[in-house]
């Protein structure tokens, strides 16, 4: 397995868990299922999501140009601790740019992609499990948005303001390869995610059953 794992081309905004088994866009949600049944020779798939965080952001226009003339961003919910950070700047970086996010769909759009490495620490002889994508993402709660067509930024007059939410989390997908005539029964792994970016790292564990 290679030490450090890149990003992956894998579209996520509809996954789903799959009660019969898992493929890359239908992996198994470690995060309602922390333990997964599978069959023995074949690939599976499984992720899991961290940091579910609310925003909401404030555009303030020119009201005859509609220019942009400032945005703002604040955090209305959010765990009581944060796995990767999620930080406002990386957030505010990646989606500064565009003045329409959200207006012009409501499906989950990619925020930021980062490299993760993965290093196991327990797993059956034969077996193998990488990351197939670390991703941060960026889902719209709603194309309604507030439009406040009073003064804005102190009753400056001839500005205006448009309002939106929407929520960001990281979400990570993972592969098991487990060997043709593995024997039935109960494997735990267990594995230590990092990201090299911020220096931080997690030990995660779950156990599989082959049926």
């Amino acid at each position: 397995m290679r030490p450090i794992l890149a990003v992956g081309l894998l579209a996520l905004a509809a996954c789903v868990p799959a009660p019969l088994g898992s493929g890359a866009f239908a992996p198994f949600n470690l995060n309602t299922t922390p333990n997964i049944s599978v069959s023995a020779g074949q690939n599976w798939y499984f992720s899991k999501s961290y940091d579910p965080v609310g925003w909401r952001v404030t555009y303030v226009f020119d009201a005859l140009t509609h220019d942009l003339l400032g945005r703002s961003y604040e955090i209305t919910s959010r765990p009581s601790t944060l796995v990767w950070g999620n930080q406002p700047d990386y957030v505010q970086n990646d989606i500064g740019q565009s003045r329409l996010w959200c207006f012009t769909s409501t499906s989950g759009q990619g925020l930021m992609s980062f490299t993760v490495r993965l290093r196991p620490i327990q797993l059956p002889a034969g077996w193998s499990l990488d990351v197939v994508e670390a991703r941060g993402l960026l889902e719209c709660r709603s194309t309604d948005a507030i439009l406040n067509r009073r003064p804005a930024f102190g009753n400056v007059p001839g500005r205006y303001t448009l309002v939106y939410d929407f929520d960001t989390q990281y979400r990570f997908v993972y592969v098991i390869r487990v060997p043709a005539g593995t024997a039935p029964g109960q494997y735990p792994l267990q594995w230590e995610i990092a990201d090299p970016r911020e220096g931080k790292s997690l030990v995660e564990a779950v156990w599989v059953t082959v049926r």
